[in-house]
C-alpha cells in the first residue's frame, strides 16, 4: 500500500493505492489515527486507486470509524470499485460513513449538510 495525504477545502484526503491488507493494515491504522490527531474538520479516505480491500485492510477502517466517532470527526469514502463497495455493505461499513463517487462529490455533500 501507498499513500498520499492533502488538504482541500480544509478536508484532509487520504489517497490509497495497492492493497489495504494484513501487511499494511497496521500502518494504515497509524495513518488513520495521526491524521484524526490533526483534528481535521472532514476526513475523506480515497480508495479509488485501491486494488485490494481484505479482511485486515476493513478492520483497520471499523477503528477509524470508532476514533472518528469519538472525535466527532466526519469520514468520508469515495472511489471504491465494486467489490469493494459491495463488502462494505456487507459489513455495513456504508452504515457509518458515506460512500462518494468522488471526491468533489463528497466535499460538495458534506459542506452542504
Amino acid at each position: 500500500m501507498e499513500y498520499k495525504v492533502r488538504t482541500q477545502n480544509e478536508a484532509k484526503i487520504i489517497e490509497l493505492t495497492g492493497a489495504l491488507d494484513l501487511h499494511s493494515a497496521s500502518d494504515a491504522g497509524a495513518l488513520f489515527r495521526e491524521t484524526l490527531d490533526a483534528n481535521p474538520p472532514l476526513l475523506i479516505i480515497d480508495l479509488s486507486e485501491l486494488q485490494y480491500l481484505k479482511s485486515s485492510g476493513y478492520q483497520a477502517l471499523v477503528e477509524l470509524v470508532k476514533r472518528s466517532e469519538e472525535r466527532d470527526i466526519p469520514v468520508a469514502i469515495v472511489g471504491p470499485h465494486e467489490g469493494i463497495r459491495a463488502i462494505m455493505k456487507v459489513f455495513r461499513l456504508d452504515v457509518f460513513f458515506p460512500v462518494y463517487d468522488s471526491v468533489e462529490d463528497a466535499l460538495e455533500s458534506i459542506s452542504s449538510e
